[in-house]
């Protein structure tokens, strides 16, 4: 896929394109969810039944899964699109190479485009894992900022891998200049991800 680096680096987020159109098509899933349990309220209503029952207790928790899962997806599709900035207060090329040796200690020499290395851009592939079956890591540099996306391949999402793929990426970046914990910078939804995998991205 053909990186647009001028549209990242003014959006801070990949071009919404037809795959993430249908990627957006799993929302269906929670969808069903939700009018499945709409469906087993009504059937309570017309059956005039009272109090709490059964029925009422299962369409209950079949509405809250499924609105738990839509809000989750969608929170996690469009992370698959933003970029995390990291302020590094270096000059461009002492970011490539920063990058560079970070991308080669964790993914090896797997770039995907080493022509664009010496413009500022990076691209490896993640390995597959128990709950993912690939990620391509995306990495951008200027003068004093690292845009870094991980985005699963071969799915809509994943729980958690692209979000530790990030974490890692900046933790390796942070051990070779040390910023102050200001520096860094994450998309403004990052914070309500956070209340669904606080036990994987703990410091």
């Amino acid at each position: 896929m053909k990186i647009d680096i001028q549209y990242i680096q003014k959006f801070e987020k990949l071009p919404f394109r037809f795959i993430d159109f249908l990627n957006g098509l799993f929302l269906i899933l929670p969808t069903i969810l939700v009018l499945l349990s709409l469906v087993m309220i009504r059937s309570y209503n017309m059956n005039n039944m009272t109090g709490i029952n059964g029925l009422l207790i299962t369409a209950s928790l079949i509405g809250l899964i499924g609105l738990t899962f839509f809000v989750f997806v969608i929170i996690r599709l469009i992370q698959n699109l933003k970029f995390t900035k990291l302020v590094t207060g270096q000059d461009f090329e002492t970011n490539v190479e920063i990058l560079n040796s970070v991308f080669r200690k964790l993914y090896g020499d797997q770039f995907l485009d080493k022509k664009q290395i010496d413009n500022g851009l990076i691209t490896s592939n993640s390995g597959t894992s128990m709950f993912s079956w690939g990620e391509i890591n995306t990495a951008i540099c200027q003068d004093n900022i690292i845009l870094i996306n991980s985005r699963p391949t071969g799915q809509p999402i994943t729980l958690f891998e692209n979000r530790l793929n990030i974490k890692r990426i900046i933790n390796n970046i942070e051990g070779k200049i040390k910023p102050s914990p200001q520096q860094r910078t994450e998309p403004k939804n990052n914070k309500i991800f956070n209340t669904f995998s606080f036990f994987y991205l703990k410091e």
